[in-house]
C-alpha cells in the first residue's frame, strides 16, 4: 500500500510539473529555443520539436480535442485563437509559467521630442480596430491618463493619447529622464483579445499567464464549459 500511495504521488508531482503527459499534447511551441521550421511535434524519441510562434501554430489545422503545449519561460507577444471545441493550451517543462503577452515594445529610437511642450516625447503606434481602450506600460506599470498636453507636461509618469483604436499617437512624460536614453521598457496593447476561445466549448487553459488585452473581455474570453486551471490574467507586467 505504501509503494502505490509513493508511486501516485509521484504521477500526481509529473502532472504539475509539466501540465499534461509530455506525449499528450499535439502541437509544441518554444519562444527561447523553438523554430517555425521544426515540426512542432514529438519526434522519434518523443522529444519535441517546437515551434517558435504562435503564428506558426495558429495557421495549422488545429481541430477539436487537440492540445497545444508552451514551453515553460516561454513568453509570446502575439496573440492566439482557439478554433474549435474541448481543445487545451497548456503548458510543459518546468521553470516560469508561458505568458502569452499582448503587448508591444516601444523601441526607444521611437519616440521623438514634441515640439512647443518641454518634457513630452512622442510615438506613433497602430491598434486593433476592435480595440476599446490603450495603455502604456512603463516598467511593467501602467501610466495613468493626463487631461491634457499641458497637464501631462507638468506631471512626470504620465500619458496621452489621440485615439484607443487603429493609428494613433502616445504623448509620454517619462517618469525620470526621457525615453530615448533612460533605459524604461515601454510597452502599449496593440491586440484587442490576448487568448480567444469564444468559438468553442470545453476548453482548458493550464498553467498560463495572459496579459496585454484591451477589450472589455480581459486579456482572454473562452466560452461556456471551460476551465482555466493554474492560471493568470494580469494588465500589469509579472
Amino acid at each position: 500500500m505504501r509503494l502505490l500511495i509513493l508511486l501516485l504521488a509521484a504521477c500526481v508531482s509529473t502532472f504539475a510539473q509539466f501540465g499534461a503527459l509530455i506525449n499528450s499534447a499535439d502541437w509544441y511551441v518554444d519562444s527561447v529555443n523553438g523554430s517555425d521550421s521544426n515540426t512542432g511535434k514529438l519526434n522519434a524519441q518523443n522529444v519535441p520539436q517546437p515551434y517558435l510562434t504562435l503564428a506558426h501554430v495558429q495557421a495549422q489545422s488545429l481541430t477539436s480535442g487537440q492540445t497545444v503545449a508552451l514551453a515553460s519561460g516561454s513568453r509570446f507577444r502575439e496573440s492566439l485563437t482557439i478554433p474549435a471545441s474541448h481543445m487545451g493550451v497548456i503548458y510543459y517543462g518546468s521553470g516560469a509559467a508561458p505568458i502569452i503577452d499582448g503587448t508591444t515594445v516601444i523601441s526607444a529610437g521611437s519616440w521623438t521630442k514634441t515640439a512647443g511642450q518641454t518634457n513630452i516625447y512622442q510615438a506613433s503606434v497602430t491598434m486593433d480596430a476592435a480595440s476599446s481602450f490603450l495603455n502604456l506600460i512603463e516598467n511593467g506599470v501602467i501610466l495613468p491618463r493626463a487631461s491634457s498636453l499641458a497637464n501631462c507636461d507638468a506631471t512626470p509618469g504620465s500619458v496621452v493619447n489621440t485615439s484607443e483604436a487603429g493609428a494613433t499617437t502616445l504623448y509620454l512624460h517619462a517618469t525620470s529622464g526621457i525615453p530615448t536614453t533612460n533605459g524604461a521598457v515601454y510597452e502599449f496593447n496593440p491586440r484587442a483579445l490576448v487568448l480567444d476561445g469564444r468559438s468553442g466549448q470545453y476548453l482548458t487553459v493550464n498553467g498560463i499567464t495572459v496579459r496585454g488585452g484591451n477589450t472589455n473581455f480581459g486579456n482572454m474570453s473562452l466560452a461556456r464549459y471551460s476551465r482555466v486551471v493554474n492560471s493568470a490574467s494580469n494588465d500589469a507586467d509579472q
